[in-house]
């Protein structure tokens, strides 16, 4: 892995010199093999195997067979991860014959690829590397599956050195922070984890394979030569050990392993029952996949119909160029999402049909190991989720105002009046359009020292491109720039952005900016103007034990109650917004996703979402 900085002649010769030092560990481990088993009799294990019953053959076909379709799983759960256009079928057929091959050949990665390669065909579009890329995730697969399940044996199986005991716990240990990594921060893993469903199927699948390869040892062996579990780890050790070998079979270490693992036990019936692994588990399988392998049938590709992006609405599509959201389309529809590692995010309401959109995205998200999560969105899309069986639970409540009709009389307005005079005695005039870029700049620096630095995902950042496609206002003391607000414009609708102030901003100066905005929109005939959410549950009753868990988190956030009445003086419209999921767990592991997306570090001008300004009650701790 380290050879790409290298030049051509240093990096053959470097290979060169790894392959000669594996062929040297192999005949190594050989001549160790020979010193163990000196003393064995050649003939009388070849007359053993002679003796197996075909009974006993028999069975080690059934089990060698359930070993290979195991092994045939890895492909097909690799493929839907990395969405390849293969059927499951095809990809099983094409993982168990490489895996036959490659393990009777030796040198793994490099056989198993071009195997996958041959197998695929030209008609499948998929190239070399991309074969080399399915070969050594499964590869990885297998090797992560293992550590688990041997170190699970380890600490279960009898009469093993204390040294694997611990080598089992250390395994173990190992393989429970992988899992837990697969929760972390995205950016920060040089390569892409697999999601947990995945970790727990392959997981499932090395439990299938290495018991049923381990039984056809297990049954070629007289009764009560060794107990199963014994066995079982001495065989996983032996099997690891013989694939980084790379030798053909692992032929010689894996025996060895074998041998000095179930000492003192005669070696000799173990031999036998190696010799008949070998003829039954390796010969047997590899002779078939390569009479496959001299005449492939054709590959037939699964298409995937999508829509364009442009069927998003145009401000939202400005957002994808962002990098936190993409445009997710199936036929008939599209809405802003984020796929990470283990859930497939939908944000807002979908374009067109919503039933059919979570349709099809649950079973695109279902196919790739994913959870399909629904945030912040409408009472009419949280009624077509229900009607699929999705669990929905109340996350906010959007305010809106209706500028057509917007006034600031009346008694609910109060607060609101009450504001903008302080605004008015302190001397602050609002005024239209873009100031200096480093006045916003200034100001908004002057925020994040009173606040924090601002959060991600659905939370606001400044951001100049962003900034130049909006709509601005800027309130001035003195003639200088002391906050600022900011709204996406999509035909009749404005949303709110940015909220930005500085130290030198008077009281009820916000309340001013968003007035005059408002009056701003109704003299433009602008028919819905959004000042996005609160936590709906700040003042309401909880409906669910969903519900009490998001109000008990919202109560302790900073701003919540803050921000509340805030927005509540404009006396706005409010609307329930929602998260949904299938199931429960689906859903704690998608929120859990949101609050990591939210407090995730993201460069300011690569980033910048539709938020809700400084909404720091989603999801998020301050």
């Amino acid at each position: 892995m380290f050879t790409h900085n290298m030049d051509p002649a240093r990096r053959r010769l470097w290979q060169g010199l790894r392959q000669a030092g594996l062929v040297a560990a192999s005949g190594a481990a050989l001549w160790l093999l020979a010193r163990e088993l000196a003393e064995v009799d050649p003939a009388a294990v070849l007359t053993l195997v002679a003796h197996f019953p075909p009974l006993v053959w028999a069975s080690a076909a059934l089990f060698t067979a359930i070993s290979l379709m195991a092994v045939g799983g890895y492909d097909v759960a690799v493929a839907r991860w990395m969405g390849l256009p293969l059927r499951r079928r095809d990809a099983f057929a094409i993982g168990w014959k490489a895996t036959a091959i490659a393990q009777t050949l030796g040198f793994g990665l490099f056989t198993g690829a071009l195997v996958r390669w041959r197998l695929l065909g030209q008609e499948s579009g998929l190239n070399l590397w991309q074969a080399t890329k399915i070969t050594m995730t499964v590869t990885a697969c297998f090797f992560g599956g293992w550590v688990i399940v041997a170190s699970i044996a380890a600490l279960c199986a009898p009469d093993l050195p204390p040294r694997l005991w611990w080598l089992g716990a250390l395994g173990l240990w190992a393989g429970l922070c992988f899992l837990v990594l697969c929760l972390r921060k995205s950016h920060l893993n040089t390569l892409p984890l697999p999601p947990l469903r995945m970790s727990a199927q392959v997981v499932a699948l090395t439990v299938v394979d290495t018991l049923a390869a381990a039984t056809v040892i297990y049954v070629f062996l007289p009764e009560s030569y060794t107990p199963f579990m014994t066995l079982y780890v001495a065989f996983l050790v032996a099997f690891a050990v013989g694939m980084i070998s790379t030798v053909p079979g692992g032929v010689g270490p894996f025996e060895l392993c074998l041998v000095t693992l179930l000492a003192p036990a005669d070696p000799t019936p173990l031999l036998a029952a190696c010799l008949g692994y070998r003829a039954i588990y390796y010969l047997a399988p590899a002779l078939i996949a390569g009479a496959c392998l001299i005449a492939p049938r054709k590959i037939a590709t699964v298409t995937r119909s999508v829509l364009p992006e442009s069927e998003a609405s145009p401000h939202r599509a400005g957002l994808v160029e962002q990098g936190q959201l993409s445009v997710l389309t199936v036929p008939g529809g599209a809405a802003l999402g984020r796929q990470t590692t283990n859930s497939e995010l939908i944000l807002f309401d979908p374009v067109g049909d919503a039933s059919a959109f979570m349709e099809d995205r649950l079973t695109q998200a279902r196919a790739r190991f994913r959870r399909l999560v629904l945030y912040k969105f409408s009472g009419e899309t949280a009624r077509a989720s229900r009607s699929l069986g999705f669990q929905t639970h109340r996350v906010g409540r959007a305010a809106v105002l209706d500028p057509a009709v917007f006034t600031l009389q009346g008694p609910d307005r109060a607060e609101l009046r009450r504001k903008l005079r302080k605004a008015e005695k302190a001397g602050v005039k609002v005024v239209d359009g873009l100031p200096h870029w480093k006045h916003l700049h200034d100001i908004d620096a002057t925020w994040q020292a009173r606040n924090g630095a601002p959060l991600g995902f659905s939370m606001g950042r400044l951001n100049r491109r962003m900034v130049a496609r909006q709509k601005i206002y800027t309130a001035c003391l003195d003639a200088a720039p002391v906050a600022f607000v900011t709204f996406h414009h999509d035909g009749g609708r404005w949303t709110l952005d940015l909220m930005r102030s500085s130290d030198a901003a008077p009281d009820g100066t916000m309340h001013a900016l968003i007035a005059h905005a408002a009056m701003d929109a109704k003299s433009k005939g602008i028919r819905c103007l959004s000042l996005c959410s609160v936590p709906f549950l700040i003042d309401g009753t909880a409906a669910s034990w969903v519900e009490r868990g998001f109000k008990w988190f919202y109560e302790r956030q900073t701003f919540s109650k803050g921000l509340c009445r805030f927005k509540s003086s404009f006396a706005p419209d409010w609307r329930d917004e929602w998260i949904a999921a299938p199931s429960t767990a689906s859903l704690m592991l998608g929120a859990f996703e949101i609050y990591r997306l939210i407090h995730e570090d993201t460069d300011p001008e690569d980033m910048h979402t539709l938020q809700d300004h400084y909404d720091l009650y989603e999801f998020a701790s301050n």
